[in-house]
């Protein structure tokens, strides 16, 4: 049995070997009786109707000759009208030159049946087939009908000829390359023309058929083409038809506009069954031919859904010399659309800068109208060699009831070598409760330094302004050089984990790169270091390189440089694989021997180090959160005293949740210490963490970035809007809006959601606010997730929920989209943001930004940001501010209900009012403005403040 099986097997393997061998000699055949079908077919037509056509000029040209020639007989009489003049042999000329024209035609069809005899095995049928079709042929031309004309294109070629195009004669535009720009704009031109080719189906494919069962001759533009397919192993085996479908260039070029050429495709003579030949001109335009087959139906040999594609002959040459004449056109372009691009982002700098100017100017003055309790200076603006009076009110400081007040002070940072006082200050008089004291700007100064005391000694009772002393820009200075006297810029490098938007987690991030922005933007040299996570967004960096390393902590550290929006970023890449484990945070709970604080910690020390080894001495380290708070004590006990001096560390917390005893440490050994808001910093200030260092800490509000939140330049909302145009920019929002979250159009308010879905953002009031809103009659929008599973599994479910009942009216959004945020904060008409605590919060002052009335619950940030419309009048105006938006306290239901639903009812009774409202938002300044300007005094302060050790000899 095995051997008869495996004798069957071996017969059944030859059978194969035998049919494979026979069908791919039957390929062959059919490739060669193709190309000696065109070369026979087509020779002997050239020839033939070469000769045709010869023989008919002839005999047109013997024909008109007879008609011109002098008859030697006397002419007969005149014919009349319905008579016919006739020839020397009894014919009138046009029967005469219908007898010439007959002699040719049967002529070339004896010459077109002797061609037809000389190929081998065609059918009978197919001969009479083709003498019927010649004989119905000169039977058309005998109608009396004027013959066509037909202009023909160049002589076919045979298909082992050399096809070589012919150069261009269109005349190349000039242009001019110069500079780098230019360089990489005409680099980018012929790149895009190219791909462009490129990119054509079968362009780089060799002449010829790559397909088994497809055959095709020569391919030249402005030629005909033969094409023989074999149906036998395609879709369209068996049927009595087979229509062939043709286009080029990707069937972009068509001979039948606005679909492909249908040609009826013929039996090939002399095949085997299911074998059919078309031939078809090529256009001279086309590279590429694009082919598909049919049985004139539903079924369709499309190759896949791929089509078939062919390579026309000289297409690459063709290319080349397009390619650079189209190259030139699309440079010239390109130039256009960068100069439009130039000028556009001209105007919107000089838009924007001119924003910053009248927003630097309203904060200088709103700053002058909030101290005028304190004091205030005749003129506002102080001038270098003038006069300058200073207006003091002891009552609102410190100096409260002392008996005399002293003003001491210098100029340009205390840095100048005049000083002022102490000067005694004097009653003020008109029944103010000021005092006041004069003194002469020196010439060259641009800033004026002073404090109060309540006595002329050293040793005295001081208010100055809470360790930041006070200060007044002085215009006019001239310096030593003869140029304007101006404060020299501060080198500030900031040591953060998070950094927007390459590794941003919260709002750590967002901090580091607006402020560094802003400061940058003040005229000080700003640098960041970062760790070099390998999950760092790169679309987002600019320029990185390596530029050195050193071997430090028991492994070589790599140090990148780069740019990100411009600031200038060094990145630290351990080989120790610290940051290279696929997350920012998050390491104590992977298999790894490391943990957050490890990593960290190794980071802080790790910038101090390059620091060092690159030579730099900057004026501030300023140092984010706990991650980086090990930067403080290090600097001053392991690099200060070893070549890393002049220094000073500021230390600013934003969460104080985490990390509570490297934070008291990093209080401890800063010079100044910050929080994100003013509410926030007195929440924390009882804590054991900052209340032994009150003195040196203080809140300062965040900012957001101007330039990224801007609804007059947001290409992420439908149309720009400012504070003129909130109205109808809002509408539009709110419409794409519901388009995007799938709600009906409804007279209605909006309330957004944009949060991290963790119990400090108040889940339980986010939920309880949905369900008021829904039932009011609003329509609520959600986006954000949460990073425990157990509640992102219960947003999901209330999602389902809502969608089953509010389906129209609700929709969340639980996962992190950027785009949707710009849309959500534009659209909406009402942000939720119920946290049960908030160190600053950035969604308020981003609704604010886009016109979007906040909803908070107050605390941190939340409150110095958010004053009720009701309830807040006055606290606003304090601030030289309106009301903005809703607050609640508590953190029960009653206290959202009691907020949200006085925003609605606001909605639906004073449109009016709520559109006056937003405008209202959208014109109060809550960009990095007067925060940069209010970190820029405290890194002012922290340069003339002691160092730790001193600090501590002056205490005891």
């Amino acid at each position: 049995a095995e051997a008869e099986a495996a004798a069957l097997a071996k017969a059944e393997a030859e059978e194969a070997e035998r049919k494979a061998r026979e069908e791919e000699e039957e390929r062959l055949r059919i490739e060669a009786e193709a190309a000696a079908e065109v070369a026979i077919v087509q020779t002997e037509e050239d020839r033939l109707r070469e000769e045709a056509e010869q023989a008919a000029a002839a005999a047109v040209a013997a024909a008109a000759a007879a008609a011109r020639a002098p008859k030697k007989k006397p002419e007969p009489p005149a014919p009349k009208e319905d008579e016919v003049q006739l020839s020397e042999e009894g014919m009138d000329p046009e029967s005469e030159f219908r007898a010439a024209a007959d002699r040719v035609r049967q002529n070339a069809a004896e010459q077109a049946a002797i061609a037809a005899r000389l190929q081998e095995g065609e059918a009978v049928e197919i001969e009479r087939a083709e003498e019927a079709e010649a004989a119905v042929e000169v039977e058309a031309e005998l109608e009396p009908e004027e013959p066509e004309i037909e202009i023909p294109l160049e002589p076919e070629q045979d298909d082992d000829e050399e096809y070589v195009a012919e150069p261009s004669d269109e005349v190349p535009i000039e242009i001019s390359v110069e500079g780098e720009q230019e360089e990489e704009e005409w680099r980018r031109a012929q790149e895009e023309i190219w791909n462009m080719y490129n990119s054509l189906p079968g362009f780089n494919q060799p002449l010829g058929s790559p397909y088994k069962h497809i055959v095709v001759g020569a391919i030249i533009p402005g030629r005909k083409m033969r094409l023989t397919y074999d149906a036998t192993t395609t879709c369209l085996s068996g049927r009595p038809e087979v229509h062939f479908h043709i286009g080029f260039n990707g069937w972009s070029v068509c001979d039948n506009p606005p679909g492909p050429l249908e040609v009826l495709m013929a039996p090939a003579t002399g095949k085997k069954k299911n074998t059919f030949t078309v031939d078809v001109r090529v256009p001279p335009s086309a590279l590429t031919v694009d082919v598909v087959m049919s049985d004139g139906g539903q079924t369709w040999d499309n190759n896949g859904r791929g089509d078939y594609h062919f390579s026309v002959a000289g297409a690459e040459a063709r290319v080349a010399q397009a390619v650079d004449l189209r190259a030139r056109e699309r440079y010239l372009e390109i130039r256009e659309e960068r100069m439009v691009e130039d000028r556009a982002n001209a105007e919107r700098l000089t838009r924007v800068k001119k924003a910053k100017a009248e927003s630097k100017k309203t904060s200088l003055a709103l700053m002058r109208k909030l101290r005028q309790k304190v004091f205030y200076s005749d003129p506002e603006e102080p001038r270098a060699g003038e006069l300058v009076t200073i207006y003091y009110s002891p009552s609102s400081t410190n100096l409260r009831g002392a008996k005399e007040v002293f003003m001491r002070g210098s100029w340009n940072r205390w840095q100048h070598e005049d000083m002022i006082g102490p000067i005694r200050m004097v009653p003020a008089g008109g029944g103010q409760p000021h005092l006041k004291a004069s003194v002469v700007c020196p010439t060259d100064a641009h800033t004026m330094d002073f404090v109060f005391s309540d006595s002329a000694a050293d040793v005295a009772k001081y208010d100055n302004n809470q360790q930041l002393d006070y200060h007044l820009p002085v215009t006019g200075g001239i310096d030593a050089m003869g140029k304007p006297a101006t404060p020299p810029p501060m080198h500030v490098v900031h040591v953060s984990v998070e950094m927007a938007p390459v590794a941003k987690v919260g709002g750590l991030g967002d901090v580091v790169t607006a402020l560094g922005r802003a400061m940058m933007e003040e005229g000080h040299k700003v640098e960041v270091i970062l760790p070099k996570y390998d999950t760092l967004k790169y679309d987002s960096i600019e320029d990185m390189h390596e530029i050195s390393g050193f071997q430090w902590g028991g492994t070589y550290n790599h140090v990148f440089e780069c740019k990100i929006l411009g600031l200038t970023v060094f990145l630290i890449e351990p080989e120790n694989g610290f940051f290279g484990c696929g997350t920012i945070y998050g390491a104590d709970w992977l298999d790894i021997p490391m943990t957050d604080s490890e990593r960290f910690g190794f980071f802080s020390k790790a910038a101090l180090e390059f620091l060092l080894q690159s030579g730099r001495r900057p004026d501030i380290i300023h140092a984010h959160d706990w991650q980086t708070a090990p930067c403080a004590k290090a600097y001053w006990n392991d690099y200060e005293p070893y070549g890393l001096d002049g220094s000073k560390l500021i230390f600013t917390i934003h969460n104080l949740d985490f990390g509570k005893d490297l934070v008291a440490e990093a209080m401890e050994y800063s010079q100044r210490a910050t929080t994100v808001s003013p509410t926030y910093a007195n929440e924390v200030a009882s804590h054991p963490s900052v209340a032994p260092f009150i003195g040196k800490f203080s809140g300062i509000v965040n900012g957001i970035d101007a330039d990224f939140w801007d609804p007059n330049n947001d290409p992420l909302i439908p149309v720009p809007f400012d504070a003129s145009t909130c109205v109808e920019g809002k509408a539009a929002a709110k419409q794409a809006l519901r388009s995007r979250s799938n709600l009906r159009n409804a007279d209605a308010p909006l309330v957004g959601v944009v949060s991290r879905l963790t119990t400090q953002k108040g889940i339980h009031l986010i939920k309880r606010g949905i369900q008021v809103a829904l039932e009011r009659g609003c329509q609520v929008v959600l986006l954000g997730s949460a990073p425990d599973p157990k509640m992102q599994e219960s947003w999901e479910s209330l999602a389902g929920e809502l969608a089953h009942q509010y389906n129209q009216d609700a929709r969340l959004f639980l996962s992190y989209d950027e785009p949707l945020s710009h849309l959500i904060y534009a659209g909406s008409d009402m942000i939720l943001v119920p946290s049960m605590f908030e160190p600053c919060g950035l969604s308020q002052l981003i609704s604010m930004r886009y016109g979007t009335i906040p909803v908070v619950r107050r605390t941190g940030g939340l409150n110095d940001t958010v004053f009720d419309v009701q309830d807040d009048v006055g606290r606003a105006e304090q601030f030289g501010l309106t009301p903005n938006g809703f607050q609640f306290e508590g953190t029960d239901e009653g206290g959202i209900d009691y907020a949200l639903n006085r925003g609605i009812d606001y909605w639906y009774n004073n449109r009016r009012g709520w559109h006056q409202l937003a405008e209202n938002a959208m014109r109060q300044d809550w960009s990095w403005t007067r925060p940069c300007l209010a970190y820029q005094e405290l890194y002012h302060a922290a340069r003339k403040a002691p160092k730790p050790s001193e600090e501590k000899k002056g205490m005891q």
